[in-house]
């Protein structure tokens, strides 16, 4: 055993200056070192993850000897708290923290940390995220990184937020407390994981305890064979441990990163703590003592009746809930019911029928004996038991039920004997509507419980008796927990919702259906209106479909100023809730809260409209205007979850932080709106780092004439920036707004910009914004905010193939798709760009693009229809025929006009049929595969008729009516002018070099003279499209091409000879390259290249300890490989065919392992290198290990793209037939009988190596395959 047991006690005053180390400095730990003189488990300081930044340090000279002082917020002289610093997530897997740590190797060693803690300083504020840890991680986030989480297992004794339940059931926070906390069950740093896939456990160590600052606290986080040893040593000199057992399973911390564990000491976000007398210590498992066995928890049963206790009908729902399996048997009044079969954690309805008064309704369970809750769990008992609880039936036979602040349960509902509010709510039935006499209602809260229900034709009302002027006040006192609305189909109107306590909403609206209209929720503790319901329920049962319709939330404020929005719609929502002509203002948090986080999962989609949102991040107390919490306009999203949320027609200013804040969701809508001063970013879309975002921005008007240095923040990542920075968004940059054409924003635009003029509503509800902000006919006709709305611009749809599509390439000339230059030539039309790259006509309508065309046309649109180059392929999944009927299934002119013309006609759009450009060819003739007239194909997968795609479409269009813009005579007549040599500068070029010549791919050049040539036959026809033809449209000129800035010439030596270590077969060379480690295992014992006498192939790559086991060498990952590899090298310019038959002898489920045919534009002999320069495509599996294997995958780019999902698996045993096919415009990749694949992989391979592509047969990591009846056919 080696331990250090450290004495001296540091401590140090938060207020006062300190000199800090901060992250990346070196090691400080005189920690014990090897024979050879190495430090042995040194320790560093670093910070990372989410809010982490310059407030989190550790203070100079801090040792684990002489002590450490951490801290993760900043202090102002008043002693409240500046800045902050990380934050402790308790459900989400992730830290933002300060942390000294060190390494122990898991499979040799345990530790032992020990510390006194002082708390130097603590949020006098809480907000539960502060907090200080003994922690142990399964991966260390990157050093600085404070813009993205860190996924990971930990296990912590730790002082946060924490719950605990009472004896009497009732759950309990403590913020902050003393305990413990294990993550388990992440798999990966990069990615959040889905709900339901880990695990969090938490809970108090001692109840009695609150951190405060100047208290120290000794804690214990230990790693034992038993398991995780979260300790606290309380003020009697008791330790009180909570055990995380192993129970011979790996250890949760060697998921993600196998060979180490990462131990230390932490604090986050509103903490700065000083960790004195630090015992570390390291044993070796091999003579620590062996497990200790698993307890036996025992649970008490939790069995309910949950569903309503009144009822004003007569038919009645019983839920029935427990936390066991087993039988129940209902009874109504003493009669028995057929017993029903019971699963833990699901509702059981029966279906009654009540007696007038009251009705006693029993559940008599009998749980299974065999049931356990989780593994080493049982109940306390096991004996039958019966749930009772009284149903009273009662209801008021008028349509209008009275109720005044005087009313009592006694009244009978009517305007001269009025009901108190709470008896009301409890009776009403399905059309009767709740009359509020105007005045104050006293409350501590108000429930409508789940089950008293209207329906879709007779909402059930509650509003202010309209026959009165004045309002109803539902005032909580500062005592209340505000409303809860559980049911469903209600109407509320006319009402005030204020004065809840610290931390509760003035209304919280659980339900479905239900239109909250005409509300005003003001200083409230927390949210003024807020949809939401419980995690303890799955997504099915989350609130959805409700309606906030003109309400206004304002001045709401928690205790901490952290919380309190005016409206939200988060954590538990389900789908289709809208917010519309609402107005938030003045609230300590944000206007809109649209927040998610991972522990609960992704919500639902919000739409926001016709909504305002200002000076929010801070409140009215006294008269005076008070600094609060963050202060976000529209905060749509979190923790990097998707949403889509769609806000439209909404107005965001003066607010304290960002105008409109994606806030990590990586793919929110925001249309025709406008952000105008917000002290931080008018709009910001971002999401977490990693993830690729999917924002969608149309009619933006951003503007300010004030914090003129604050500019957008648009933090793109795998979307093309021509998405957001359109002719139609007016974004601030450079001290001006404008759109992508330079067009600016100006004051004159506004009717006022005068924002001490207040919103008010007008008699209809609707906001009148009293000229603030309003658009004048200066403005841009189809961008902003307007009343009643902003007209939409129609959408140009265009679907179609690679010669159509957008791409993301690093070649010298990129390719580009005239769809992606039609903003060239059309004004006052939003277009939608959706053509996929491989794609024919039948293979695109089954894409999710095709979905989304045939969801979001809408009528005025137009859809450009530009197919052809696939429909040629000789691919059952792809092939139309071009010589069949209008009426002849597999044709082309079926294809078109059933797939494309006729859906749009039906949706109100009109189709535009455009012929395929012709492909380069070097002898100028385009008779024939150049100019798509093609003739008989015979394959192994059937016959494929020849003939001429152009003039089928033309043909196609003068039967229909369809107006047709022939491309492939305009491009042929141009190709035929200028002659092969001509028109090379209008084509991608994957390198510098004139052999990578892509000759079906056009540049940004290219694409812009076919855009321009498509806008030239409009011009000519009768289509209404040609009336968006911007005036005098120009014919483009060579000078718009330039070399692709990214572009980087690749340093590439073809190697010469032959391997020492793996024998030729035949003209097949045999190499090991990639990311196998290093030099050394580049070996026999890692890799097999061999061939028997027939001339089978035989390629291993890692070692095994049986058919489906091993150690694995090498991999496919991105943005490298290590693989063994038999290759030939083929001219570039050549098409060809590979094909095998390969019969699997050994195989790991790994999503890294893979075999098959691949064919690439490097290669290197017995090479071990992190790092390959060049792309390639393969035929064969990959995601071994997932339920979506895939048949095929490719690198471009440095980027893994994946094929189709195998419809048929293969394992050990079989033999299955792989092919790759090179053609013109790219690659073909069949394994098996799965579906071939070529969209995604219609690209050249000569980017590194521009005159010879290597192609061949591959395995990876942990495959034992043999190849046999090998056959390279060359065209």
């Amino acid at each position: 055993m080696r331990r250090k047991s450290l004495t001296k006690i540091l401590t140090f005053c938060c207020l006062c200056s300190l000199s800090v180390i901060t992250a990346g400095s070196a090691s400080w730990a005189s920690a014990p070192k090897t024979s050879d003189g190495t430090v042995k488990n040194p320790w560093t300081f670093t910070y990372f993850g989410t809010s982490t930044g310059s407030v989190n340090t550790m203070k100079e000279g801090g040792s684990i000897e002489s002590g450490v002082s951490l801290t993760s917020c900043s202090v102002k002289q008043d002693g409240s708290i500046d800045k902050k610093g990380g934050k402790f997530v308790s459900t989400d897997g992730y830290d933002g923290i300060s942390y000294y740590y060190t390494t122990i190797d898991p499979e040799n060693e345990n530790f032992t940390l020990k510390a006194d803690v002082t708390i130097d300083y603590v949020n006098t504020s809480p907000d539960g995220q502060e907090g200080f840890a003994l922690l142990a991680r399964d991966s260390i986030g990157e050093n600085k990184v404070s813009d993205k989480p860190f996924y990971t297992n930990s296990m912590a004794a730790i002082g946060t937020k924490l719950s605990y339940t009472t004896d009497e059931g009732e759950v309990k926070s403590l913020k902050d407390g003393l305990g413990y906390r294990f993550f388990t069950g992440i798999s990966s740093t990069e990615n959040a994981p889905a709900k339901n896939s880990f695990t969090v456990e938490d809970g108090v160590l001692d109840k009695s305890r609150l951190i405060k600052a100047g208290e120290t606290y000794t804690m214990i986080l230990k790693r034992t064979n038993t398991g995780y040893h979260s300790s606290y040593i309380n003020d009697k000199g008791e330790t009180v441990e909570k055990v995380y057992y192993l129970d011979g399973k790996p250890d949760p911390l060697c998921r993600i990163v196998k060979d180490k564990i990462y131990v230390g000491l932490a604090v986050a976000r509103g903490c700065n703590a000083t960790f004195s007398n630090i015992e570390f210590s390291v044993t070796d498992r091999k003579t620590d003592p062996p497990a200790q066995p698993h307890p036996i928890k025992y649970v008490e049963p939790d069995y309910q009746i949950t569903s309503a206790s009144t009822s004003a009908t007569g038919y009645y729902k019983t839920v029935f809930l427990a936390n066991a399996d087993g039988w129940v048997t209902p009874k109504l009044n003493g009669m028995s019911m057929q017993s029903l079969t019971v699963k833990a954690g699901q509702e059981v309805i029966q279906p009654l029928y009540l007696s007038k008064g009251e009705n006693q309704v029993s559940m008599v369970f009998t749980p299974d004996n065999a049931y356990e809750p989780a593994a080493y769990t049982k109940l306390k008992s096991y004996d039958t038991q019966v749930i009772a609880k009284t149903i009273i039936y009662k209801s008021y036979p008028d349509s209008v039920i009275y109720v005044s602040p005087q009313g009592t349960a006694d009244g009978d509902g009517s305007k001269n004997s009025p009901l108190a509010l709470e008896e009301a709510v409890k009776y009403a039935k399905p059309g009767q509507n709740i009359y509020l006499a105007p005045g104050s209602y006293p409350l501590t809260n108000l429930k409508i419980e789940r089950g008293i229900d209207g329906s879709s034709d007779q909402m059930i009302g509650l509003e202010t008796d309209p026959s009165e002027s004045g309002r109803a006040v539902f005032d909580f006192q500062r005592q209340g927990s505000g409303f809860q609305l559980w049911g469903s189909w209600w109407h509320l109107k006319n009402i005030d919702m204020t004065g809840t306590k610290d931390l509760k909403c003035g209304l919280q609206v659980a339900g479905n259906f239900n239109k909250i209209e005409l509300v005003n929720a003001y200083n409230n503790g927390n949210t003024g209106i807020q949809i939401s319901g419980t995690s303890n329920e799955s997504f099915e049962k989350w609130p959805s479909n409700n309606l906030i319709l003109n309400c206004n939330s304002y001045n709401n404020a928690d205790a901490a100023m952290e919380d309190a929005d005016g409206f939200a719609a988060k954590l538990t929502c389900g789908e289709g809730n809208v917010f519309d002509g609402c107005i938030a203002s003045y609230n300590a948090d944000d206007g809109w809260d649209l927040f998610a986080k991972v522990g609960s999962g992704i919500i639902g989609s919000v739409t926001i409209e016709n909504c305002v949102a200002y000076k929010n991040g801070y409140i009215i107390k006294d008269g005076q205007v008070i600094d609060a919490g963050n202060g976000n306009g529209f905060k749509l999203g979190g923790s990097g979850l998707s949403g889509h949320h769609v806000l439209k027609n909404s107005i965001s200013y003066e607010n304290k932080a960002k105008g409109i804040d994606s806030n990590s969701c990586p793919d929110i809508e925001v249309y025709r709106s406008i952000s105008y001063n917000n002290e931080g970013a008018n709009v910001a879309l971002y999401s977490n780092k990693g993830i690729t975002t999917a924002f969608k921005a149309d009619g933006l008007i951003s503007y300010r004439d004030k914090f003129l240095d604050v500019e957008e923040q648009i933090d793109l990542n795998g979307q093309d920036a021509g998405e957001i920075y359109t002719d139609n968004n007016y974004l601030y940059h450079g001290g001006k707004s404008a759109n992508s054409l330079g067009e600016v924003i100006r004051p004159d635009m506004f009717e006022s910009l005068d924002t001490k003029i207040v919103p008010e509503r007008l008699s209809d509800g609707s906001i009148d914004m009293k000229g603030l902000l309003t658009l004048t006919a200066l403005a841009p006709h189809y961008a902003g905010a307007r009343k009643g709305g902003t007209q939409e611009r129609p959408v140009v749809w265009v679907v179609g193939d690679s010669t159509v599509s957008a791409f993301h390439d690093d070649y010298y000339y990129p390719r580009y798709g005239w769809g992606t230059k039609l903003d060239l030539y059309l004004q006052n039309v939003k277009i939608k760009n959706l053509a996929i790259s491989g794609t024919s006509s039948l293979s695109f309508a089954d894409s999710e693009e095709y979905k989304t065309l045939l969801r979001e046309m809408k009528p005025g649109d137009f859809l450009l229809i530009g197919f052809g180059h696939n429909d040629e392929k000789t691919e059952a999944e792809r092939y139309t025929n071009p010589m069949g009927g209008i009426e002849d299934s597999g044709s082309l002119k079926n294809s078109l006009y059933t797939r494309y013309i006729k859906k749009a006609q039906d949706a109100g759009v009109t189709p535009i049929l455009c012929t395929p450009i012709v492909r380069r060819n070097k002898d100028n003739k385009y008779s024939g595969a150049s100019g798509h007239i093609t003739t008989d194909q015979v394959t192994d997968k059937g016959n494929f008729p020849g003939g001429d795609y152009a003039q089928a479409i033309r043909s196609l269009g003068a039967g229909t009516g369809v107006t047709v813009v022939d491309l492939t005579a305009r491009t042929r007549a141009v190709y035929e002018q200028l002659g092969a040599e001509g028109v090379k500068n209008r084509h991608a070029w994957t390198s510098s070099k004139e052999i990578s010549i892509d000759d079906t791919h056009t540049n940004s050049y290219g694409a812009a003279c076919n855009a321009w040539l498509l806008a030239d036959e409009l011009m000519k026809s009768s289509s209404p499209l040609k009336n968006y033809i911007r005036p005098g449209y120009g014919v483009p000129t060579s000078q718009m091409l330039t070399v692709n800035p990214d572009y980087k010439e690749r340093v590439y030596v073809r190697p010469t000879g032959v391997s020492a270590l793996w024998s030729s077969v035949g003209s097949w060379k045999g190499t090991v390259f990639g990311n196998v480690g290093d030099a050394e295992s580049i070996n026999k014992n890692n890799f097999a290249l061999d061939a028997d006498e027939n001339g089978t192939i035989h390629i291993r790559a890692g070692e095994f300890t049986s058919k489906d086991a091993g150690k694995g060498v090498g991999k496919i990952s991105t943005p490298n490989e290590g693989l063994a590899l038999y290759y030939q090298a083929i001219p570039a310019d050549r098409n060809f065919t590979l094909t095998a038959d390969v019969k699997i002898n050994k195989l790991v489920a790994n999503n890294q392992v893979s075999f098959g045919l691949m064919v690439r534009d490097d290669i290197y002999l017995d090479l071990a290198a992190n790092e390959t320069l060049g792309d390639y495509v393969a035929a064969g599996p990959l995601d071994i290990a997932s339920t979506q294997q895939t048949n095929s995958f490719a690198r471009k780019s440095g980027v893994l793209k994946k094929g189709s999902t195998c419809t048929k698996v293969y394992g050990v045993g079989d033999t299955v037939t792989i092919k790759i096919q090179k053609s013109v415009d790219g690659y073909t990749c069949t394994y098996g009988e799965n579906t071939p694949v070529s969209a995604g992989f219609d690209f050249k391979l000569t980017a590194i190596d521009s005159e010879f592509v290597y192609a061949g047969m591959f395995a990876s990591r942990n495959a034992d395959v043999t190849f046999s009846n090998v056959q390279l056919t060359m065209e």
